[in-house]
């Protein structure tokens, strides 16, 4: 049965990547409602390395919000809130690929040190995947969706062995909505 906060979280998380197909500013301010919400679900649960992306997002939240904020401006002389969407260089690849293994194995040594993760590998691979991945939304990178298009189902798992099985039906939804924003991001990224 889903807790009232998990319930919670799930119908704010469901606007959120709406807004974030969307391309659309407010994505910020209900991601840090949602943030909140699981950053105290998840540390209930035990899954520190995630209660701390959860943090690190409500701060990705406040820092998104004001880039996106900031080239609003030209956005809206454009009627579009996509503005602003762009291709990453190819040769970022090489420090995203690079960061995301050392902090999924920075994550993992330290929740196996811990010793309470019950999954110190999936843990950490989620987190530092989704880490990755909002720093490239931050910058409205099309290619997030990708980090998103891998995290998702992987949460999924990770939220049916845990019985969250509301959270799990949400990723189910971030997972069609990240190949959906996918394609629609990188077709605003080519305008």
């Amino acid at each position: 049965m889903l807790s009232p906060l998990e319930l919670i979280g799930t119908v704010i998380g469901i606007a959120y990547v709406l807004l974030e197909y969307r391309a659309n500013m407010w994505l910020w301010v209900a991601g840090f409602v949602m943030d909140v919400c699981y950053c105290i679900i998840y540390f209930q649960s035990h899954f520190y390395a995630n209660t701390g992306l959860y943090l690190y997002y409500m701060v990705c939240c406040v820092i998104g919000g004001l880039m996106w904020l900031r080239n609003r401006k030209k956005a809206q002389e454009e009627q579009s809130d996509a503005d602003g969407v762009k291709s990453m260089p190819l040769w970022g690849w090489i420090p995203v690929t690079i960061v995301s293994a050392l902090l999924t194995w920075l994550l993992w040594f330290v929740l196996l040190q811990m010793g309470e993760s019950e999954n110190a590998f999936f843990d950490g691979l989620t987190a530092a995947l989704s880490c990755v991945g909002m720093v490239l939304m931050t910058k409205k990178y099309y290619q997030q969706w990708i980090f998103w298009i891998i995290t998702n189902p992987m949460y999924i798992i990770f939220m049916i062995k845990a019985q969250m099985y509301g959270l799990a039906v949400m990723y189910g939804f971030y997972t069609v909505i990240s190949v959906m924003g996918y394609l629609r991001w990188r077709r605003l990224s080519v305008k």
